[in-house]
């Protein structure tokens, strides 16, 4: 009788076996990454996704002080210049009272994304702790200007060729633009 070869002589419940000590070996291994894979799975689906290690190490920053937080902003913009690591990074010097690296951060920061309210204004209220009244006005009108442009630009249109989902977005994103211009045009009026 012939003999069988080797891999026809291992069973069903020994390969399982091997196959269960291998998972947990993956587990072990990459814990961590799966975990944070698994809690990006909804954002990944929707279309968007950060890279998880500069996002952590911002993240991770945002609630430290100052001194022990620059060491992270620096290697996530090390691995990512582009992020919201830059405006925490401004908070964090304005906390420690570096209000000209602040300034130049937030300045950055509204280069990269130039449709963050808080950034507006917090370079003005950092300017006009200054005496910079003029320049904190001019800051604000900026602000102004970029969110009135997307106001009169992005006004939804109900399309219903697309889920309902997609159009309640697109009307979210637009009152935000226009409560961002109403809240700009308050603390410029009140600058003035």
């Amino acid at each position: 009788m012939e003999e069988r070869r080797w891999w026809r002589r291992i069973s069903l419940h020994q390969l399982n076996v091997v196959l269960y000590l291998a998972l947990v070996g993956i587990v072990l291994a990459c814990g961590p990454q799966l975990g944070w894979a698994v809690g990006a799975l909804p954002v990944y689906l929707g279309g968007n996704i950060p890279s998880p290690v500069e996002r952590s190490l911002y993240l991770a920053a945002a609630e430290l002080p100052p001194d022990e937080a620059r060491p992270l902003l620096e290697r996530s913009l090390a691995i990512d210049p582009n992020t919201e690591a830059v405006h925490i990074l401004a908070r964090k010097l304005v906390e420690a009272g570096e209000p000209e690296q602040a300034r130049s951060r937030y300045e950055r920061y509204l280069e990269i994304d130039p449709f963050v309210r808080e950034a507006y204004l917090e370079l003005a209220s950092l300017l006009e702790g200054q005496g910079k009244t003029a320049e904190a006005t001019r800051v604000l009108e900026r602000g102004v200007a970029q969110f009135r442009a997307n106001v009169e630009r992005f006004q939804p249109r109900e399309d219903p060729s697309v889920e309902e989902r997609y159009n309640a977005k697109a009307r979210r994103i637009y009152a935000e633009y226009g409560e961002s211009v109403r809240v700009l045009e308050a603390a410029l009026e009140r600058l003035r």
